[in-house]
C-alpha cells in the first residue's frame, strides 16, 4: 500500500476509510483520517511520498489491514511516523499487532516515533489482519510491503501438476 496519486499536491484527501488498494483492505473506526500529500505542511515526519494519517485523539486510535479475499499473508515492512496533524511533532508511541491464522499475536512497540522510519517486524507471518495504534500522538504509515501466502490447497494443485509434468516428460 503506497497511498500515491490520491492527495492533491499541498493537501489531503477527505476521510478514507475503508480504503482499498492491491488487494488489502485498511479501515479505521474513525473518520479523524486522510491520505496527505508529502508537500503538505503538516508532514513534520518528512515522508516522501503521499501518505495515510490519522488523528490519536479519536476514540479508537487504530487502523487495521487485511487482505481483501481473507487470504493469509506476511508483512514485509512498513514506514511509521508520527504525522504532525496535532501540531509540532513530538513524537509518538506505536504499537504493531498481528492476528495468525489459527489464533494467537504477535505485537511490537515503537516508542517515541518521530521521523518516517521503515520497520520490518520480525515473525508477522500467516497473518489474517494487522492492527496499528497510537497512543500519545497522531501517526503516519506509508510503504506498506506484504507477500500473500498461497493457500495449502493452491500448493497441492502446483504439486500434482509438477509431478504429472515429470511423469509425462519420462514417458516421452
Amino acid at each position: 500500500m503506497t497511498f500515491e496519486g490520491l492527495a492533491p499536491s499541498g493537501g489531503a484527501t477527505p476521510p478514507v476509510t475503508p480504503y482499498s488498494e492491491d488487494g488489502f483492505v485498511l479501515t479505521s473506526v474513525s473518520s479523524n483520517n486522510a491520505i496527505f500529500s508529502s508537500s503538505i505542511g503538516l508532514n513534520e515526519a518528512g515522508f516522501s511520498t503521499d501518505y495515510f494519517a490519522w488523528d490519536f485523539t479519536m476514540a479508537a486510535p487504530q487502523i487495521t489491514i487485511s487482505e481483501a479475499d481473507d487470504a493469509v499473508f506476511d508483512l514485509k515492512n512498513l514506514e511509521i511516523g508520527e504525522s504532525g496533524t496535532d501540531g509540532p511533532i513530538a513524537g509518538t508511541d506505536l504499537t504493531i499487532a498481528g492476528f495468525f491464522d489459527g489464533g494467537g499475536s504477535i505485537s511490537m512497540d515503537y516508542l517515541n516515533v518521530t521521523a518516517a522510519t521503515i520497520v520490518s517486524p520480525v515473525g508477522f507471518e500467516n497473518l489474517i489482519s494487522l492492527t496499528i495504534m497510537s497512543a500519545n500522538g497522531d501517526a503516519g504509515i506509508d510503504n506498506i510491503a506484504f507477500n500473500v501466502v498461497p493457500a495449502p490447497g493452491v500448493m497441492a494443485l502446483l504439486g500434482i501438476g509438477l509431478i504429472t509434468a515429470g511423469r509425462r516428460r519420462r514417458r516421452e
